[in-house]
């Protein structure tokens, strides 16, 4: 026979029902219909020394997080981070126990100065007053913070040569004529073939230096292109670990990943022709984390049978579209 249950009835029908819990050593806490908090979200940023005008309460977070429901190792997606409300309370229940993961995506200029910095201290300690730390309570956490290119940097870094000799630009103030669309078109894919914003074959050579000016706040800054992470993000791999190591004077950086059954090895560093690619075959053969199983790429040229990363990111970022 199955475990009985008993039920609360109210003294009228206004009343929700309810399930009766006899209170033991496994009791554990029910999520309730209805929930009162009021507490002050701004009054948790305040003790970081945050300025933030308005956020919902970390104890609210909690509440919802934290019921039985969910799973101590899930992973929580939030679109609008805001201040990192859903951050600091997966921290704090994860100091007490589980390992929640969190994937926060905000566009307001305030990331950088908020919500990273809240991150960051909550995870330096719990206890927080006038922006100062109370205690070194913290806990064992990393995140990885990470910023797409939006379709102004791509404008912002399209650079016509000086020396362009080309129908609708001219060559003294670098001004394109967009009155015609063939005209526009063209320039585009002659004139404007060694900007930044138009990913090259040679930039694979130095993968790790590749960059372009990002405008923020109206300062535009030379800014560092992650590639290997792009590249990770491309394959929708499942990243297990990053090596790095140094070989003829040069470091490499190996990803090794998973995607289903697959195994994936990614093979990144800096190519020119001082490089013997014979010995770096029989060197990269020789390490533990290298398999003929695994499906392996490497950028710029190499002897050891790995695939091209140029090609597959070429083929992955602009499969399906036209031109």
């Amino acid at each position: 026979m199955g475990e009985s249950v008993k039920i609360l009835f109210g003294s009228d029908e206004t009343t929700q029902p309810r399930e009766k819990k006899v209170l033991s050593e496994d009791t554990q806490r029910q999520f309730a219909s209805l929930i009162a908090d009021g507490k002050k979200g701004k009054s948790y940023t305040d003790k970081l020394g945050l300025k933030f005008p308005y956020c919902h309460p970390v104890s609210l977070y909690e509440e919802l997080l934290g019921i039985d429901t969910i799973e101590d190792n899930t992973y929580v997606l939030d679109y609008f981070a805001g201040s990192g409300t859903t951050g600091h309370a997966i921290l704090n229940l994860n100091r007490k126990s589980g390992n929640r993961k969190y994937i926060l995506v905000e566009m307001g200029r305030y990331s950088d100065t908020i919500t990273k910095p809240r991150l960051q201290k909550v995870t330096y300690s719990k206890d927080w007053k006038k922006g100062k730390p109370q205690s070194t309570d913290g806990t064992s956490h990393c995140f990885n913070y990470i910023k797409l290119e939006q379709y102004e940097d791509a404008l912002n870094n399209i650079v016509f040569p000086d020396n362009a000799d080309q129908p609708g630009v001219n060559t003294n103030s670098q001004v394109l004529d967009l009155s015609d669309a063939s005209v526009f078109r063209y320039n585009l894919h002659s004139a404007t073939e060694t900007s930044r914003s138009l990913l090259t074959v040679s930039q694979f050579q130095t993968p790790t230096s590749y960059g372009m000016d990002i405008v923020e706040l109206n300062e535009r800054k030379p800014t560092n292109i992650d590639l290997l992470t792009t590249f990770n993000f491309l394959l929708g791999i499942k990243v297990r670990r990053i090596h790095s190591f140094t070989h003829q004077n040069r470091t490499y950086r190996v990803v090794t990943g998973i995607k289903g059954k697959q195994q994936f090895v990614i093979v990144w560093r800096n190519y020119d022709d001082a490089l013997d690619l014979a010995v770096e075959r029989d060197h990269i053969r020789q390490q533990e984390w290298y398999s003929e199983d695994a499906r392996t790429y490497c950028n710029a040229d190499n002897a050891f049978g790995a695939a091209s990363t140029e090609d597959e990111f070429k083929r992955l970022m602009f499969e399906g579209t036209d031109g």
